[in-house]
């Protein structure tokens, strides 16, 4: 047992050095009706073992077909959440199959978690030329439990005028308290509406500077203001399309699909370091617990007379 102990240790702490060298981990967002390739260029963020080479990385793609929450009607607690994929390896036909919280999907040597979830909140701006100068869905974050959710939307390639800005929050089911207040009351898409402050001038994407996506960086910026020089706020619901101010174009909320911020991990040294850690397990238990068998011996002097063969 102390040997098989001491032995499990030593390949223990080896399989967790390996895994150390040779893991990777990443995280992404996908929206409704998008996939996800698994190449390092697709993840939002990306941490890896010092040994790992993006050629390890198994090729695959994932698409969310679907994403279902459930929550209670009066709580508003979470009761399940089900993002429907479909996943395509080479040379195989696209397999149909679902992530739920706890029980992830494994596919190319990876497990893939579900983290999260919210709305993308699907948006076309034209500039003042009337050019698309924006169109796709942007993630919104939630900050609550009834999914109030803020986001920002950099529209850098105008063809005429000042670049724009929107920094706004969503709420998925709105209730008006005031001319100038709302809230969410129901994480589920019933009442959707999107509330947008408009800024103007350079985003500084062109700096060459790294910038979070979820923040908008004001220092190069104006914020838009009304005739009563307050900060002007935009709202609109699915399917309308407002002018922005100043003549800078206009905005069309086109849809509001789902997204899924997905956890992929890839550890080869788990299934060693399972069978080590029950092998140490195992030797430590049999040291411990099995009994020890005790032979005594008494040494007494020969009988006179009797020295033994050969005398």
């Amino acid at each position: 047992g102390n040997l098989v102990f001491h032995l499990a240790l030593v390949g223990l702490l080896v399989a967790i050095a390996t895994g150390q060298l040779l893991h990777y981990r990443g995280q992404a967002i996908v929206v409704e009706g998008r996939a996800f390739a698994n190449t390092q260029s697709d993840y939002d963020s990306f941490e890896a073992g010092s040994a790992f080479r993006p050629s390890s990385l198994e090729p695959f793609a994932l698409r969310l077909d679907s994403f279902e929450s459930r929550f209670d009607p009066d709580t508003l607690q979470s009761r399940d959440f089900t993002a429907r994929v479909t996943v395509t390896e080479p040379g195989a036909d696209p397999v149909a199959d679902t992530i739920k919280v706890n029980h992830p999907l494994e596919v190319g040597g990876e497990k893939v978690y579900l983290q999260g979830n919210g709305y993308a909140p699907q948006v076309t701006v034209r500039d003042a030329s009337g050019e698309v100068a924006f169109a796709g869905a942007v993630p919104f974050l939630p900050q609550d439990t009834v999914y109030t959710s803020q986001g920002v939307i950099k529209v850098p390639d105008v063809t005429t005028g000042p670049q724009i800005g929107l920094q706004g929050v969503l709420l998925p089911t709105a209730q008006q308290l005031s001319d100038d207040i709302w809230r969410s009351v129901d994480p589920q898409p019933t009442e959707p509406l999107l509330a947008l402050a408009v800024w103007t001038g350079d985003l500084g994407l062109d700096d060459g500077i790294p910038q979070n996506v979820y923040q908008l960086d004001e220092s190069g910026l104006t914020q838009a203001t009304g005739e009563d020089g307050r900060p002007l706020t935009l709202y609109v619901r699915p399917g309308e399309t407002v002018d922005l101010p100043d003549g800078l174009g206009t905005l069309t909320f086109d849809a509001l699909p789902r997204f899924v911020a997905l956890d992929l991990r890839h550890d080869p040294s788990l299934a060693w370091v399972l069978t080590f850690a029950m092998l140490a397990f195992a030797g430590l238990a049999a040291s411990l617990f099995a009994p020890r068998r005790r032979v005594w011996l008494r040494a007494s002097p020969a009988p006179e007379g009797d020295e033994g063969p050969g005398s």
